[in-house]
C-alpha cells in the first residue's frame, strides 16, 4: 500500500467514524443543526461506502450508481451552507438561491450522458468549490465574533470546508492532466486527509482537545474572579455576570438566588425581576433548581410558554442553566441568555457548569466572610459594651457617693435638730444626684438592649416594598 493510498484509506475511515459520532449526537440532541451535520456526514460515509463496495466487487460503478454517488458529492456543499446559516447566519437570498442551484446541479447529473463531459465536470468542480470556499468564509468571519471553544471549533470547521474544496480541484486536476495524475491524486488525498482531521475537531472533538482548548480561558476566569469586589453581594455577583458574559459571549448571564423567605429564584440587586415573570416558578432556571440539573433549551418562549412573552420582550430565545451548588448548599442557578442557540450547545452546557461550579465556591467565601465578620463585629462589640460598663459603673459612684453623704448628714442633722428644716440647697444636692444617677442607669439599660450603641443580633435583608405595604 502507498502513502497515497494509506491517506485515502485513513481519511475514508475517519469519515465513517464521525458519521457515527454526529449521527449519535443528532438522535441525543435532536435540533436542525446537529440533524444538518449528521446529514453533512452520513453522504461522505455513503460515499465512502460505495467507494469501498466497488473496491471489493471489483466492478465499476453503473450510471445510475454514478449519478447517484455525484448527486450525493453535490449536496455536500450545500449542507455546509445550511450548517453555516445554522450556527451564524446566512442572508436568505443565498440560501434559496443555493437551493435553486442545487436543484439545477443534481438534475443535470442525472440528464449529462455517462463519461461525463470534461467541461461539464469542470462546472460542476467550479460550483462546489465556490460554495464550499463561501461558507467557508462565513464560519471563519463567525469564529473572529466568538469568545472561546466555539472559536477554535469554528476555525477548524472553516479550515475542512477549505481543504474539502482543495482536495476536489486537485482531483478534478489529477483527471485533466493525465501526466501528473500521481502529483495531483497524492495532494488531494493529504488535502482529504487533513480536512477530515479539521472536521474531527470542529464537529467531534475528543475531550483532551475540548478541556485544551477551555483552559486558557477557564484558567483566566478563576484568576480574575479572585480579585472580583467582594463588599457586599451585590458587588460580587455583578462583577461575576460580567466576566462570563464576556466569557461565554452570551447576550446576558445571569446569577439567580434563592431566597427562602419568599420561596423563588432572584438576582441580587435586580429590583422587580422576578416578577416580571408571569410565573417564576415554571422558568428554566426554576425547574434547573429544583431538578439540580444543567439545562439546554433552545426555544424558551416554547419550553415555557407561561413566561413567552417575558422572553419576547427581552429577545431572549436560548437558554443555557447549571445549578450553583456546593457540598450539599444550594446557592441558586447561573443561566446564560442568548439571542438564537449557541454554536455547539454541549461546549456551551460544560462551560456553564464549570462556572456555576466556580461560582459557588466563591459564594461559599462569601458566606464564610461575611460569617467572620459578623463574628469579629459581635466580638468588638462585646468588648465596647464591657468598656461601656466598666466605665458607666465608675461613673455612677460619683452621685451614689455623693447622694449617700447627703442623706447621712441630714440624718444626723435630723437627729441633733428636729425642729430645723431642710434647706433648698441640699435637697437640690440630692435631687441632682439623683436624676444624674437615673441618667446612667438608663444608659445601662439602652446597653444590655443594644439600643442606644446599635449593638444588634443579626444583620438581614429586607424588602422595603413589603415592610411598607
Amino acid at each position: 500500500m502507498t502513502a497515497e493510498e494509506l491517506l485515502r484509506l485513513l481519511s475514508q475511515l475517519a469519515f465513517v467514524v464521525i458519521a457515527i459520532a454526529v449521527t449519535a449526537n443528532a438522535v441525543r440532541r435532536p435540533r436542525i443543526a446537529t440533524l444538518h451535520s449528521a446529514a453533512f456526514f452520513v453522504l461522505a460515509a455513503a460515499i465512502v461506502s460505495a467507494g469501498w463496495v466497488v473496491q471489493l466487487s471489483g466492478d465499476e460503478l453503473s450510471g445510475a450508481g454514478l449519478r447517484i454517488v455525484l448527486g450525493m458529492l453535490i449536496a455536500m456543499p450545500y449542507l455546509l451552507l445550511l450548517l453555516a446559516d445554522d450556527f451564524v447566519g446566512v442572508p436568505r437570498v443565498l440560501v434559496a438561491g443555493a437551493s435553486v442551484l442545487l436543484f439545477v446541479a443534481v438534475a443535470s447529473a442525472f440528464a449529462t450522458p455517462i463519461p461525463l463531459p470534461v467541461a461539464y465536470t469542470a462546472t460542476l468542480v467550479a460550483y462546489m468549490v465556490v460554495m464550499l470556499l463561501y461558507s467557508t468564509t462565513r464560519f471563519f468571519i463567525a469564529s473572529r465574533q466568538v469568545p472561546g471553544v466555539s472559536r477554535y471549533r469554528l476555525q477548524a470547521v472553516g479550515a475542512g470546508g477549505a481543504l474539502l474544496a482543495l482536495a476536489l480541484l486537485c482531483s478534478m486536476l489529477a483527471t485533466a492532466i493525465p501526466n501528473q495524475e500521481a502529483v495531483w491524486r497524492g495532494l488531494s488525498s493529504l488535502a482529504s486527509f487533513t480536512c477530515v482531521i479539521s472536521y474531527a475537531a470542529g464537529f467531534a472533538p475528543p475531550a483532551f482537545i475540548r478541556n485544551a482548548w477551555r483552559a486558557p480561558v477557564m484558567q483566566r476566569f478563576f484568576a480574575e474572579s479572585t480579585e472580583a469586589p467582594r463588599r457586599t453581594l451585590v458587588d460580587l455577583t455583578t462583577a461575576l455576570e460580567e466576566r462570563m458574559t464576556s466569557i461565554l459571549g452570551a447576550q446576558r448571564v445571569a446569577i439567580a438566588l434563592w431566597v427562602e423567605a419568599r420561596g423563588r429564584l432572584e438576582a441580587p440587586g435586580v429590583v422587580g425581576a422576578a416578577d416580571a415573570m408571569a410565573d417564576p416558578s415554571s422558568t428554566v432556571a426554576s425547574r434547573c433548581y429544583r431538578s439540580q440539573t444543567a439545562v439546554f433549551v433552545e426555544d424558551a418562549p416554547r419550553e415555557d410558554p407561561a413566561n413567552a412573552e417575558t422572553y419576547r420582550q427581552f429577545g431572549v430565545r436560548s437558554i443555557v442553566a447549571a445549578p450553583i451548588t456546593i457540598a450539599g448548599r444550594r446557592f441558586g442557578v447561573l443561566t446564560a441568555y442568548g439571542r438564537r442557540a449557541p454554536l455547539f450547545a454541549e461546549d456551551e452546557l460544560e462551560v456553564v457548569q464549570v462556572l456555576a461550579s466556580q461560582v459557588a465556591i466563591l459564594l461559599r467565601d462569601f458566606e464564610l466572610t461575611m460569617d467572620l465578620a459578623e463574628y469579629r463585629g459581635h466580638e468588638e462589640a462585646m468588648r465596647l459594651k464591657e468598656d461601656f460598663l466598666s466605665a458607666a459603673a465608675h461613673d455612677l459612684k460619683t452621685p451614689l457617693t455623693a447622694l449617700t453623704a447627703q442623706s447621712q448628714l441630714m440624718q444626723r442633722r435630723a437627729v441633733r435638730e428636729p425642729g430645723r428644716p431642710v434647706s433648698a440647697e441640699e435637697i437640690d444636692l440630692v435631687v441632682g444626684e439623683t436624676r444624674r444617677m437615673r441618667r446612667i442607669v438608663d444608659d445601662l439599660l439602652d446597653a444590655a438592649s443594644g439600643g442606644s450603641l446599635g449593638f444588634v443580633g443579626q444583620v438581614a435583608e429586607v424588602d422595603l416594598h413589603a415592610l411598607v405595604s
